[in-house]
């Protein structure tokens, strides 16, 4: 059981590997036993809480079926779309967030599918500076595993998971 003093569950995982729709299922999971969840999305290219650009955190007091039915309780502006050139201002944000928000519960952070080249050094300096509780890793991690300084869970990605084609990620991205 994750107490008041845990550090974040990190959700990680390349490109439609299911990071949301486990972020969902923890934080419902959470929801049920505490009554209450702080979910923060950080994928600034998608993000589905609050507008692309930003990192966005909710305390969610309901189960969902979407990261798209919270409401943003407080909001970082990253002004970028991708996270390259903008990971440490990333990593600071989730940590704000966590502060500001996460008293007296966990807090579930669904990171961006950032995983190849330097995605791979930027996702080990966020776990190494949030120092999460618990990493769950979702499919493929491309050589993560061994950057990473927290308990790790590996998982298939879930089945609700769905491939996006890279034009409908564009266009929600604009």
């Amino acid at each position: 059981v994750w107490g008041m003093d845990s550090g974040p569950i990190l959700i990680v995982g390349g490109p439609d590997s299911g990071k949301n729709a486990f972020s969902i299922m923890a934080a419902n999971g959470f929801i049920e036993r505490a009554g209450w969840a702080l979910v923060i999305d950080a994928d600034v290219g998608q993000c589905e809480i609050g507008p692309p650009g930003t990192i966005c955190a909710s305390r969610a007091k309901a189960a969902v079926s979407s990261l798209s039915e919270l409401a943003p309780d407080l909001s970082v502006f990253i002004g970028k779309v991708s996270p390259h050139g903008v990971e440490e201002k990333i990593i600071q944000g989730i940590g704000r967030l966590i502060e500001r928000l996460a008293k007296g519960s966990v807090a579930v952070v669904n990171t961006d599918g950032w995983l190849e080249g330097d995605g791979i050094p930027y996702k080990a300096r966020m776990i190494e500076e949030l120092r999460p509780s618990l990493v769950v890793g979702i499919g493929e991690l491309w050589g993560l595993e061994g950057e990473i300084s927290a308990p790790l869970i590996r998982i298939g990605a879930p089945e609700m998971a769905r491939l996006k084609p890279r034009e409908d990620r564009r266009a929600y991205r604009k």
